[in-house]
């Protein structure tokens, strides 16, 4: 019985090894299969003024190289130059004037952006094996009380095993009643 517990755990921490050795090797498999998809998106609303603005997707897995296309100024229906504004390449847009006559708090932003698609899935893959190991270490004490209290019920079944086997073979005393 023993030997089946330890055994099971064994194979358990060595699969958990091998899980974790795939999971991390697939992104080094991701970097030399990636595909670039370029995504367009129309009239996205937001401000060009002092304050930085994040792009509706740019904390998407496989965001890269956003490039703004145009830009139109929602109150007043025409087109602002844009030179007037920067977009990093984590996503964030900034004016590039300095003069506040040419800020804006509503505008709509038409841009493109590259999307790794293979690093979808594997950061995918990546986040939900994390959370899935998060979840289990939340979970950790609750796991260890039913693996002791089975292990409690297993040493009484084989005590009394052990006790009835002794009875019987007539080494046990006296001989009282059964249990």
């Amino acid at each position: 019985m023993i030997t089946g517990i330890v055994t099971g755990v064994v194979l358990l921490v060595l699969l958990l090894i091998v899980g974790f050795v795939v999971i991390q090797n697939l992104s080094t498999v991701e970097e030399s299969v990636a595909t670039l998809i370029t995504r367009t998106i129309i009239n996205e609303t937001g401000p060009l003024n002092d304050t930085p603005f994040n792009l509706s997707v740019w904390q998407q897995t496989g965001f890269a190289n956003p490039v703004i296309l145009k830009i139109t100024n929602t109150t007043e229906g025409y087109d602002i130059n844009i030179a007037n504004a920067t977009v990093s390449a984590s996503g964030q847009v900034t004016n590039g004037t300095v003069d506040s006559g040419a800020w804006y708090q509503d505008v709509y932003f038409t841009y493109s952006y590259d999307s790794k698609v293979t690093s979808i899935s594997t950061e995918g893959m990546r986040e939900n094996f994390t959370t899935g190991i998060a979840n289990v270490s939340n979970k950790l004490p609750t796991i260890l009380l039913m693996v002791a209290v089975v292990m409690l019920f297993g040493i009484l079944v084989i005590v009394w095993s052990k006790f009835k086997n002794i009875k019987d073979t007539g080494l046990g005393g006296s001989g009282g009643g059964e249990l």
